[in-house]
This record gives structure tokens, C-alpha cells and sequence, in this order.
């Protein structure tokens, strides 16, 4: 940002670090997706770029970066043109001008259902065979809008992991937990999305709600009964790779096990619900 005159004036910002690597013109990827980068760059420069001037400078920086990453300069100066051409028609308010006679012709407001399609990306023939399906899917449901997406092929990288394994217990996130009382049988099921040893502080922790009860139901019955809360052996029961599956696989681990413990449903309502509905459509 900088002050010109009486008005401040905002550039682009690039790191020091920055390499100018960008998605690469010669990579198996679908070619919509790399014009869709040219486009998301120009983009950027328009929204940061507050001077006419210093857009064009940048869109050159930018075309000379592409340029380098083996983006053909035609291509580039066929997406630049069409953008600067679109967003002019826009700041003159001709694009998407609105006729007041459409409805009168048959227009309608109703818009068409958007269904995607994924697909794997093995060649350039891939994106023809795109365009077939959405038109003959578009001309037999005249209510669908049909989206196809392509994915990458599998490379060697998603065969090996370079992260450690992390094998201590309270370190570990997106699991649901076990924890027993060192003197009797009362137990207690949760789950965290976060490093478990964040969550088990909350639950040593003295807090209340609004209405003057402990928010842990741990922390509760070792207050009420004065017993030992086992936290150096709790239990991993499950995994997940997100939030929403972690909910339910928690539930599922709390309808088996029953804790005794796990009086609070909250934010695990929803979740409970539809196990309960698939339970019951398994039934019929």
C-alpha cells in the first residue's frame, strides 16, 4: 500500500521467497483448469491493483511468469484480451444487462440443477469426451446443468508418507477417546478434532456453564466423588481424516459402549438422529 497524492494506492506483493512455479502448461492436468489459473491471476491483479497502470504492469509480470512455466504466449494473450475486454463491459454496465421484455419472450427464473460428473484425466481426448457427455446429458434432462470435473491419475508421492507416524496418545487429533475412573467403573467417550492433550485439559478443568454445572462431565464426577480420573490411560477407540466423520463414528462407539459418563448429546444431536434412521431403514 501506498500513499499517492491524496489517496492510497495498492500494489501487488510477492515474497521474497516467491518461485513464480505454477501449475505447468505440460502437466496430465485437464486444460480448463490451467486457462481457469491464467484467469484467477488476472483476477487478483484486478481486485489488489487500484491503478490502471500498475495492473498492466502486473498482468506483463504475470504473462512473463506463465511464459516461463511454458504457458503458450497466444493463449495468454487470447485470456488477457477477453478478460480486460469483460471487465470493461462491466464497469460501463453493458454485461449481463437485463432485457425487461424476457419475460414476455418465455424467460424463465427457475434455475437448472447443478450435477457434477468426476472423471479421471488420462490425455488431451479427455476433455472432448467431456464436452459430448454434458451435451447429451443437458439435451435429455433440460433441467440439469452438468459439471464435469477431471482428477489427476495417481502418482508415486500418494504411496508413501513422509509425515512420522505419531505415536504418543495426547499428541494425536481427529480420534475419539476412552476415558475410565481409576476407582470405579464410571467411563466417558468424546472426540477432538484438535491435539488431544487440548481437550484433555478441558476436561481437568474447574469451568461452568450459564447455569452453574461443570462442562465436563469428568471433571463433574471427580469433583462430586473426589476419585482419580485415569487421564495417563486413556484410550484411542477410533480415527477419522475429518470432523464430521469423527462425529459419527464418536456416536456409533457411544451407542455400543453406553458410558455412563456421556449425558450430553449437543452438537452430536444431527448425528444421532440419522444413525438412528439408517438403524431403523436396516430393520425394515
Amino acid at each position: 500500500m501506498k500513499r499517492k497524492g491524496d489517496h492510497l494506492q495498492t500494489e501487488m506483493y510477492r515474497k521474497p521467497t516467491f518461485t513464480g512455479v505454477y501449475l505447468h502448461w505440460d502437466s496430465l492436468t485437464s486444460r480448463k483448469y490451467k486457462i481457469g489459473l491464467i484467469k484467477c491471476l488476472l483476477n487478483r491483479i484486478w481486485r489488489i491493483c487500484s491503478d490502471p497502470e500498475t495492473r498492466s504492469l502486473e498482468t506483463s509480470r504475470t504473462k512473463s511468469i506463465l511464459l516461463k512455466n511454458n504457458y503458450p504466449a497466444h493463449v495468454l494473450d487470447k485470456e488477457i484480451t477477453k478478460f480486460v475486454a469483460n471487465k470493461k463491459k462491466l464497469e460501463s454496465n453493458v454485461r449481463n444487462s437485463i432485457d425487461p421484455n424476457d419475460y414476455e419472450k418465455g424467460a424463465t427464473d427457475v434455475p437448472r440443477k447443478v450435477c457434477y460428473i468426476k472423471l479421471p484425466y488420462s490425455g488431451p481426448n479427455c476433455e472432448p469426451f467431456g464436452e459430448k457427455l454434458k451435451r447429451l446429458v443437458e439435451k435429455t434432462y433440460s433441467s440439469v446443468n452438468l459439471k464435469v470435473a477431471f482428477t489427476a491419475p495417481s502418482d508415486l508421492s500418494k504411496n508413501f508418507k513422509f509425515k512420522d507416524k505419531i505415536i504418543e496418545v495426547e499428541k494425536q487429533s481427529l480420534v475419539v477417546y476412552h476415558i475410565k475412573c481409576s476407582e470405579c467403573n464410571e467411563d466417558y467417550i468424546g472426540k477432538t478434532e484438535r491435539i488431544l492433550s487440548y481437550r484433555i485439559k478441558e476436561h481437568q478443568s474447574p469451568k461452568k456453564d450459564k447455569k452453574g454445572n461443570y462442562i465436563s462431565a469428568v471433571y463433574e464426577h471427580h469433583k462430586i466423588t473426589g476419585h482419580k480420573i485415569d487421564f495417563d490411560g486413556i484410550k484411542i477407540l477410533d480415527r477419522a481424516d475429518s470432523d464430521p466423520k469423527i462425529k459419527v463414528k464418536e456416536i456409533l462407539h457411544i451407542d455400543k459402549k453406553k458410558p455412563s459418563l456421556n449425558t450430553q448429546i449437543n452438537s452430536q444431536t444431527e448425528f444421532r438422529y440419522n444413525v438412528n434412521i439408517v438403524g431403523s431403514k436396516k430393520k425394515k
